[in-house]
């Protein structure tokens, strides 16, 4: 799940510099770099570092190798590598993808057992005057459609958890 979280990053991370290698004049290779001007401390501020999480450091370290990449190659070879790093990293993010999904099955199924069984066992406990108020095919769909969504919720928050 975390693999499937850090691809889809990635394939973020990609797409500008395709379309700024694409959108930009043809240049030579050494113009194309542009150095950031230096930044003036202002009053007040602090020369210490910013917390941040290292995601970001990782993201921002892989966008400075693939721009200093880039800019020394020909504009057509530059396409050809940022084709193949965009359909790289689009396949393992999908594999992740999929991945998730067959080791998540179990989790799905093993959470709508256990409701469900608990369910059965609280209808047990039930007296009989309950089920004569109530028509068997309302109950059956009551407990049905209240499983899912419960399922659904429980999948949502794990998948949001690790995104």
């Amino acid at each position: 799940m975390l693999f499937f979280v850090f691809f889809s990053a990635f394939s973020l991370t990609v797409v500008m510099p395709f379309i700024n290698v694409l959108f930009q004049p043809e240049t030579s290779a050494s113009s194309t770099v542009v150095d950031q001007p230096a930044r003036v401390q202002q009053p007040g501020e602090s020369n210490l570092p910013v917390p941040t999480g290292k995601l970001p450091d990782l993201r921002r370290q892989f966008e400075q190798k693939l721009n200093q990449l880039l800019a020394s190659r020909p504009k057509k070879q530059s396409l050809t590598i940022l084709c193949l790093v965009i359909a790289v990293g689009f396949f393992f993010k999908n594999l992740f993808r999929v991945g998730q999904a067959y080791f998540m099955a179990p989790v799905e199924q093993g959470v709508i057992r256990d409701l469900r069984s608990q369910l059965f066992r609280h209808y047990q406990r039930l007296s009989l005057r309950y089920f004569a108020g109530e028509r068997a095919g309302q109950l059956i769909s009551r407990v049905i459609y209240d499983v899912s969504v419960i399922n659904a919720s429980i999948t949502a928050a794990i998948n949001s958890f690790f995104r």
